[in-house]
């Protein structure tokens, strides 16, 4: 089930459908994978897809990869 926004997404691009509206979709279903299946909530989800995901892996090569800013680092 948590492979649901990826496969999305790499479908989406194979179909050569919109851009825009697949994020958005993808988006939309790692946030529900994210509050039923890892027990997220709500107002972490929000958090993470306007600042983005904080790594904390203990590796900093690792941790420099994975963490990435959200919409906010993506305005400014």
């Amino acid at each position: 089930i948590t492979l649901i926004p990826p496969i999305f997404i790499i479908v989406s691009a194979w179909k050569k459908w919109p851009a825009i509206p697949s994020l958005m979709i993808g988006i939309f279903l790692a946030c529900l994978t994210a509050f039923f299946m890892q027990g997220q909530g709500i107002s972490d989800l929000i958090s993470i897809v306007h600042y983005g995901y904080e790594s904390e892996t203990g590796v900093k090569a690792v941790d420099d990869l994975l963490t990435r800013g959200g919409l906010d680092s993506m305005m400014w």
